[in-house]
């Protein structure tokens, strides 16, 4: 089975940053691999070496203090906290939707945000698009319900479209969630006719080229408040990992479109393909 492995550094916030939240350092680092490690295993192992365990680390009331998700099978940095006010507080940046999540992934397709129907997307300059679909968790999945589900937006930054060697079409997408909802970006771009690569729950077939889904958080970042709490935002941003990079060396830019050739698109492309870390 497949694995997200993780690291931290202490000395990542600085003194006067988040009171007891360890963030991930805004460094590259390994963000996926095949360690036979779970979450809360590494956390413990970690705490062991020359430091007191913490109270919340043996809290599963609190989810041991580890207080977002990521997707199975989705890599990117996680924010855990080492003390309860460090956790209440960052759960409290969560829920005020103050936390900035961007993501970066491969759909189905040739992805046009020009095209996106007015009941389905808000145009931004740029090429940008809102994506607005209310959705309704259901069976371990979310599905799109205009009338009972709750608001969900994705943001639809950068777009490229990419074709294989056959000729199978592809698109390379930039997002930031504005909500957090279950499945969020693949339910979305599910319901718009672009499943995830290899995204199965969501109506894709296997990839001959990646073995998980292509999904990965390449941003987190959590807001300065301003009273003492985090005199300073603190952010992570994490390169793709190697076995996603091996995957888009399967994929090339295509010659046609504005958001999907030219010398713009081949930019985002081999941005990604060297990692895209800091960008």
């Amino acid at each position: 089975s497949w694995t997200v492995s993780v690291s931290a550094n202490h000395s990542a916030v600085p003194a006067s940053g988040v009171q007891g939240v360890p963030f991930v350092p805004d460094r590259p680092f390994e963000a996926a691999g095949g360690k036979d490690c779970d979450l809360l295993g590494w956390l413990l192992d970690e705490e062991r070496e020359g430091r007191p365990l913490p109270p919340i680390r043996c809290d599963a009331l609190v989810s041991y203090g580890v207080v977002h998700r990521l997707d199975v099978g989705t890599s990117g940095p996680l924010c855990c906290a080492r003390s309860y006010y460090g956790w209440a507080w960052v759960n409290l940046q969560f829920s005020a939707m103050r936390v900035i999540k961007e993501y970066v992934c491969i759909c189905h397709g040739w992805l046009s945000t020009a095209s996106l129907g007015a009941q389905d997307a808000v145009s931004l300059h740029g090429g940008r698009a809102l994506v607005a679909l209310p959705l309704r968790s259901r069976g371990g999945r979310s599905v799109v319900d205009r009338a009972a589900g709750r608001r969900a937006v994705t943001e639809l930054q950068a777009v490229v479209w990419l074709v294989d060697e056959r000729g199978s079409r592809y698109s390379l997408v930039e997002l930031r969630l504005h909500t957090g909802r279950l499945h969020q970006i693949r339910a979305h771009l599910s319901a718009l006719g672009h499943p995830l690569v290899a995204d199965t729950a969501y109506g894709a077939n296997h990839s001959p080229f990646s073995r998980r889904l292509f999904l990965h958080c390449r941003r987190l970042g959590l807001p300065a408040s301003g009273a003492g709490v985090a005199a300073e935002a603190a952010e992570a941003r994490c390169p793709l990992p190697e076995d996603l990079c091996k995957a888009l060396k399967h994929l090339q830019p295509a010659d046609e479109g504005f958001d999907k050739g030219g010398s713009r698109a081949r930019g985002l492309w081999e941005k990604w393909l060297r990692g895209g870390c800091g960008t």
